[in-house]
């Protein structure tokens, strides 16, 4: 019993290091706002729960195939692995990461859709590796800690890539070019997963070479790929929020009036609204709109304090205010209340009679 806990303290930990060590690398590439680690951990969760659904279809879809082909024949392995282990891993993977960040708040950078994707295959790599692991061995968490873990990422780094310029399309209203690159999402990361698992079950020692090959290449060209999306990263609706604050709440960046952890988009304009008016201060604040006769502005467009001895500039409103060619009635003599100025009460409380 405490050999097998021993070996539980060394195989897991071997297991799970190699997922973190990427999550973490890959979460710290967002540049421009990160996203809510409760979102990202339920990204993890959703990834480990999609390794029970692609379980159940691969069973069903290799239990099917044996029915036609022999389970020995390369053409077994090439119709197995890439249209159905590699479609029901990945498209487990997908259904999830949509249903989960579609149409969330924070998805409001195309690099987003490529940690949403990164971090759901990581869940499902994580899972699946503490399987293999505790059933073969240490020296098979070495293997799979530079191949498989790191495979699955790049699994999710090209269907991220994909998921994350679908929603650009998509918020962009381009519905055609959304659902193409939706697609691309799922196909390219299948066909590539199918590709990873058929070489090795080749056995010729050409293959092994072309493997390595393989792996070396899809691992460059992911890490390119993070590198150059992260770069290059910007906000779904084509603007720079970085760095904008809102003078009422004072944090970036607020839509609608509402806190970061609720804003949205506003559904009439690709533009951020602040407190409810298309970027303007507080409406409550010192500051004026800048239209002329805005009925918006407060108390009056282009005016101070109503009771003040300021003329009303605009048209239509008497010279002084309450009364035509009158100073402030609360101001000092001449007072008139209607009256003509000659017999104005300077106090209107009576206290100079």
């Amino acid at each position: 019993m405490q050999l097998l806990t021993s070996m539980n303290s060394i195989l897991i930990p071997a297991a799970v290091i190699p997922a973190v060590v990427l999550l973490i690398y890959t979460y710290k590439k967002d540049k421009l706002e990160p996203e809510p680690p409760g979102l990202l951990i339920s990204l993890v969760v959703l990834g480990i729960i999609s390794t029970a659904i692609a379980s159940f279809l691969e069973t069903i879809g290799s239990l099917a195939l044996g029915l036609f082909l022999p389970e020995d024949s390369v053409l077994y392995n090439a119709v197995l692995f890439y249209g159905i282990v590699g479609f029901a891993e990945e498209g487990a993977k997908y259904v999830l990461l949509k249903r989960r960040t579609w149409n969330t708040p924070y998805f409001t950078c195309q690099f987003d859709g490529l940690i949403y994707a990164v971090f759901v295959s990581l869940g499902f790599a994580l899972w699946e590796n503490i399987g293999y692991v505790m059933q073969f061995g240490f020296s098979t968490a070495v293997v799979r800690a530079v191949t498989a873990v790191p495979g699955h990422a790049c699994f999710g780094v090209f269907m991220g890539a994909w998921y994350g310029l679908a929603r650009r399309y998509a918020f962009a209203g381009d519905a055609a070019n959304s659902k193409r690159c939706r697609r691309l999402a799922l196909v390219i990361p299948a066909l590539i997963h199918g590709t990873y698992d058929f070489i090795t079950t080749l056995e010729a020692q050409i293959f092994s070479l072309i493997f390595i090959a393989f792996i070396i290449v899809m691992f460059i060209v992911a890490l390119l790929l993070v590198r150059r999306l992260s770069a290059e990263d910007t906000f779904i609706d084509g603007r720079d929020h970085s760095g904008l604050a809102d003078p009422f709440y004072g944090q970036p960046p607020y839509y609608n009036g509402a806190p970061q952890d609720q804003r949205q988009v506003n559904p009439y304009s690709q533009q951020p609204y602040y407190n409810g008016f298309p970027q303007q201060p507080n409406p409550y604040g010192q500051q004026t709109y800048p239209q002329q006769g805005d009925p918006r502005s407060y108390p009056y467009p282009q005016q101070r304090e109503p009771y003040g001895q300021q003329y009303y500039p605009r048209q239509g409103y008497p010279q002084y205010h309450p009364y035509p060619q009158q100073p402030n009635p609360y101001g000092r003599p001449p007072y008139s209340n209607g009256e003509t100025q000659n017999n104005a009460n300077n106090d209107p409380n009576g206290s100079n009679q």
